[in-house]
């Protein structure tokens, strides 16, 4: 063999080498340390000093309520002869009972009444969606001192104070006095 062959064996030896170590995912020279964990994205969250309390100024305090015993007993000692509800003009009525206790008992009448179908209900807004003799319509609640004001509105707004809308409000009022 002659020199001249040797020496492209040994450089072709060098290149093969050269190219497993490229090629070995330089393994040798990545940095052991998770990068990743170090990133400002996966620090803890910190929380400036003067929001690490609620506000306690007047604004966010919470009313007193009267106890659940105490309301129901008043309620039970009420006369049943006594109307809790008054007529105040035609198309709503007053119901001597809080929003959130009108709200349920509205619920359940209407959902107990026969040709009435209940549709879509929202408490945070007050309406109940209800269909009565052909005619589509909400039944709005809204609260007012220590009573609710139950009307029938449009789906377009308006307040109706007639038709199958005043006919479902007789008989919802019949049926929660």
């Amino acid at each position: 063999m002659n020199t001249r062959d040797t020496g492209i064996r040994y450089a072709l030896i060098a290149v093969i080498a050269v190219t497993l170590v490229a090629t070995s995912g330089c393994g040798w020279f990545r940095s052991k340390k998770d990068p990743y964990k170090n990133a400002a994205e996966n620090r803890p969250l910190e929380v400036p000093p003067d929001l690490d309390r609620p506000r306690v100024d007047a604004a966010m305090q919470i009313p007193a309520v009267r106890s659940r015993a105490a309301s129901d007993t008043a309620a039970a000692g009420a006369s049943i002869s006594a109307a809790p509800q008054a007529l105040i003009s035609d198309g709503q009525f007053v119901l001597a009972d809080t929003l959130d206790s009108a709200w349920r008992r509205v619920g359940l009448a209407l959902e107990r009444m026969d040709g009435v179908t209940v549709g879509t209900r929202s408490q945070a807004l007050g309406t109940t969606e209800v269909a009565y003799k052909g005619q589509t319509f909400l039944v709005r609640l809204r609260a007012q001192d220590e009573s609710t004001e139950i009307s029938a509105v449009a789906t377009d707004g308006r307040s109706l104070a007639g038709g199958p809308a005043a006919e479902l409000l007789a008989l919802l009022k019949t049926r929660l006095g």
